[in-house]
């Protein structure tokens, strides 16, 4: 089974790889033959020549609506003989070339001038985006298929002309499924509107719905409920409306139509693949619950982590600390030791020093002692030596203490004062009165 698998993958990219290169490599020309082909085709339909148009197209064309070219060839027709006056346009927005094969994307649109049953004119509009699958053949370039991407058509009469209502509806819904088609529409004053909104599938010939018209609501929304069909046909949904005046003539109550619209949407129906195992299958909202499982799993070990190498981060920081801590009391403690050793040295030689000193004077003391006794021997000695000397002390005294009373202390003049100078006898001051120093 997986080699099988593989084998399909490899052939698959093999022939991805292939298309490409034929994308790239493909002529200009090619691309160039096929518009013209696209061309000359609308040009044929604005003729309304069939012959021309139809050869465009190879015998096995086929479209998404399962209409082959007969089917085809019919619609064309009837829509030629009902809009007499019908013209296309188109714009090619890229066409693609792998090989024989080619798809080109396609705007197209078409106009016409319509009137309706209640003699009202009117105007046809169609707006559609389209796809093309061409092949290269012996005659040229040939239409194979195409696929209508969207289509919208409005159809407007009176006074809807210009005011066209807007219907709202999905362009693609799987079988089976409930949907929503939504109108609205302002009504005029003076107007009462009448609206409907109805399903229908794209077939041949195609079957139209019973219209059931209500009255539009006065928000101007009128909302209904469809599912879509399970047999794999595409559908349409169609939304007409029509605006009435209440008018009285001879004191009777006429209704008058004074405009009528028809919106018609194709919605593209994804047929129900019934061959698919969904055993073993594991929902969105499963697989987008164990997403947010394993997210949140993720963000909690990495803040766990983050949490960790903070702890880690601060027991580490704690740890320097502690050795710095450590090394400084250390430090510290060397540096008290080495004071404590330097004092102690400082102490002893203070106390050598002092000892030295000490010893000098007592040897010095020794070496004058006998002199100091000679002299106050040679004092005693002599009589009245004593008294002498007594009074010449006294008398020296008095000397100095007489110089020391009169140096700097008296002067025949006042000192630093100019004699011609008067001196004012010093007056009260005010109360209010401030001394500026």
């Amino acid at each position: 089974m997986m080699k099988r698998f593989l084998f399909l993958l490899s052939l698959i990219l093999l022939v991805s790889n292939t298309n490409l290169a034929y994308a790239v490599t493909s002529d200009k020309a090619e691309i160039k033959a096929i518009k013209n082909v696209l061309k000359q085709q609308v040009q044929s339909a604005n003729k309304y020549s069939y012959p021309d148009f139809i050869k465009f197209f190879d015998c096995s064309y086929i479209n998404s609506d399962g209409f082959n070219l007969d089917i085809y060839s019919k619609l064309v027709e009837d829509t030629w003989t009902s809009y007499s006056n019908i013209q296309y346009a188109q714009k090619v927005k890229n066409v693609s070339v792998y090989g024989n094969d080619a798809i080109a994307e396609v705007l197209e649109t078409a106009n016409a001038q319509i009137k309706s049953e209640y003699d009202l004119s009117g105007h046809l509009k169609s707006i559609a985006n389209n796809v093309y699958y061409l092949k290269k053949t012996d005659d040229g370039w040939k239409i194979v298929s195409d696929l209508v991407l969207t289509e919208d058509t409005y159809l407007s009469f009176g006074e809807l002309i210009g005011k066209t209502p807007v219907l709202s509806v999905p362009y693609q819904v799987l079988a089976n499924q409930n949907f929503t088609a939504s109108l609205s529409f302002e009504t005029p004053k003076n107007t009462i509107a009448i609206a409907s909104i109805n399903q229908e599938k794209v077939t041949f010939p195609q079957q139209s719905s019973k219209e059931n018209y209500r009255k539009l609501p006065d928000d101007g929304i009128l909302e209904r409920f469809f599912t879509s069909n399970g047999d794999g046909v595409n559908e349409y949904i169609v939304a007409s409306i029509g605006l009435t005046r209440p008018e009285f003539e001879n004191k009777d109550l006429q209704i008058s139509v004074t405009g009528i619209a028809y919106i018609i949407k194709r919605i593209n129906v994804i047929p129900e693949n019934k061959y698919i195992e969904k055993d073993g299958l594991i929902t969105v909202s499963e697989r987008l619950l164990r997403l947010k499982k394993d997210e949140a799993d993720v963000e909690l070990k990495d803040v766990q982590t983050s949490s960790e190498e903070v702890k880690k981060e601060i027991k580490k920081k704690n740890n320097n600390k502690e050795e710095v801590k450590n090394s400084s009391t250390s430090d510290k403690e060397v540096k008290i030791n080495n004071t404590k050793d330097e004092s102690n040295t400082e102490v002893k030689k203070t106390e050598e020093k002092a000892t030295k000193v000490k010893t000098k004077e007592e040897n010095k003391d020794k070496k004058m002692a006998p002199e100091k006794m000679k002299k106050e021997e040679k004092t005693i000695s002599e009589p009245g030596q004593k008294a002498k000397n007594s009074q010449k002390n006294i008398k020296k005294d008095k000397t100095k203490k007489s110089d020391k009373k009169l140096k700097g202390t008296y002067s025949p003049e006042p000192v630093g004062i100019d004699t011609t100078m008067t001196v004012s006898p010093i007056e009260d001051k005010p109360a209010d009165s401030v001394d500026i120093k």
